[in-house]
C-alpha cells in the first residue's frame, strides 16, 4: 500500500525544505515479493535521494520493539532493498536515539531527519538554534574530540571533566553547543538529564566546520632536546601517519605551561632555523595536546584543525583517509 496523498505531500514539502531537493514519490513495484507479514505492518514506497534509491516504509503504530524493527529491516534487505528508510508519524526521544544508535535510517516528516547514508540528521531543534555561533571555543574542541575518540556513546559530563580538567560550568556550555548542532541528543530533565553521541561520522560532518587551529604560538630552539614531553605535530605528524615526507624543521607541540617555561636563552630567530641543522618548531597549543596524542603524535582531528585552510590536495586526501579510519576504530 502506497503511502497517504497527504503524507507524501508532506515527505515532499519537508525533503525539499531540509535537503533543498524535489523527490518524487511511487508505489514500490517489489512489493508483491515480499513476505505478507511486513506488507500488513509498512505501507511502501519508493523515491529517490540524492539520486540514491530508497523504499520507504511507513510504521502507522507508534508502539513497536526496535528489536522487531531491525529484524524486519532485515528481511526486507534479504528481497534485495538496499536503502529502506522508515517513516514515522512521531517518535519519542528514546525510540528516536535508539535509532540512531543502530544506524536506522528514519524521516519524522516536519521533525526529524536521519539519513546515516548521505550522513544527514536535522531536527527542529537544531534548524533553529545551529547558526548562534561560528567557531567552537578551545574548550568546546577538546568535549568534541573527546566524544569522538571515544567507545562509547553515553556521555557522562563529570567524566569528562576529570579527564579534561574543566569545569562543569565549562563542560555544560560546550555540551551544549554540541546539542545545538545535533552531534550530542539530550534526554530527561533536570538531575535526571543524560547526553549521547550521536553517529560518528554524522558528528564529524556536522561539526568540522567550527574547529579552530590549536596553535596559538610558535617558538624555535636550538635543539630536539630542550623539549620536554615531545608530541610531534604538523608536518612532522603528518609525516609519521601518512607517507608525505616531512619539512626540515620538525614541529613538537606543547600544553602552554610547559611552552612558558621555555629557557629564553634555548630560543633562536626563524630567520635562523635554516642554517641550524638540528633546530625545532614548537607550538604553544590552546589544549593540552597530550590529552589526546597517541604514540607520541598529536590526534588526528586535531592534525585536521591545522591543515583545514591548507590549499594542498595531497594533504587533503591523506587527512580524509586518516580521518575516515579514525572514526571507524572501535
Amino acid at each position: 500500500m502506497l503511502l497517504s496523498e497527504v503524507k507524501q505531500l508532506d515527505m515532499i514539502d519537508y525533503l525539499k525544505e531540509q535537503l533543498d531537493e524535489t523527490v518524487e514519490i511511487k508505489p514500490f513495484k517489489g512489493v508483491k515479493k515480499l513476505p505478507l507479514f511486513l506488507t500488513n505492518e509498512y505501507k511502501f514506497s519508493e523515491c529517490k535521494i540524492h539520486d540514491l534509491d530508497c523504499i520507504l516504509m511507513e510504521k502507522e503504530d507508534i508502539k513497536f520493539s526496535i528489536d522487531k524493527i531491525i529484524k524486519h529491516l532485515k528481511k526486507v534487505k534479504e528481497f534485495g532493498v538496499e536503502r529502506p528508510v522508515l517513516i514515522f508519524n512521531d517518535l519519542d526521544s528514546g525510540k528516536r536515539r535508539k535509532l540512531v544508535i543502530r544506524r536506522v535510517p528514519f524521516i519524522v516528516p516536519g521533525k526529524h531527519l536521519y539519513l546515516p547514508f548521505i550522513f544527514i540528521n536535522f531536527t527542529e531543534k537544531v534548524t533553529n538554534v545551529s547558526n548562534k555561533f561560528d567557531k567552537f571555543t578551545a574548550a568546546t574542541q577538546m568535549i568534541y574530540i573527546r566524544i569522538l575518540l571515544s567507545k562509547e556513546n553515553e556521555i557522562v559530563t563529570r567524566e569528562i571533566g576529570e579527564e579534561l580538567g574543566l569545569s562543569m560550568m565549562t563542560i555544560n556550555r560546550g555540551i551544549r553547543q554540541l546539542v545545538s548542532l545535533g552531534i550530542v541528543e539530550e534526554i530527561g530533565l533536570g538531575t535526571k538529564k543524560k547526553y549521547y553521541r550521536m553517529n560518528k561520522k554524522f558528528c564529524w560532518e556536522a561539526g568540522k566546520k567550527y574547529m579552530i587551529p590549536p596553535i596559538s604560538k610558535v617558538k624555535y630552539l636550538k635543539h630536539s632536546n630542550n623539549v620536554n614531553h615531545q608530541i610531534s605535530s604538523s608536518d612532522l605528524a603528518l609525516s609519521a601517519l601518512t607517507m608525505m615526507s616531512s619539512e626540515k624543521v620538525i614541529s613538537y607541540a606543547l600544553d602552554k605551561y610547559s611552552f612558558d617555561q621555555i629557557e629564553p636563552t634555548l630560543i633562536i630567530k626563524e630567520s635562523d632555523v635554516e642554517d641550524d641543522m638540528e633546530a625545532v618548531r614548537v607550538e604553544r597549543w590552546k589544549y593540552n595536546p597530550n590529552l589526546f596524542s597517541k604514540d607520541g603524535i598529536i590526534d588526528v582531528f586535531s592534525l585536521y584543525a591545522i591543515y583545514q585552510e591548507d590549499n594542498d590536495p595531497r594533504v587533503e586526501i591523506e587527512l580524509e583517509q586518516l580521518i575516515e579510519e579514525a572514526l571507524c576504530e572501535d
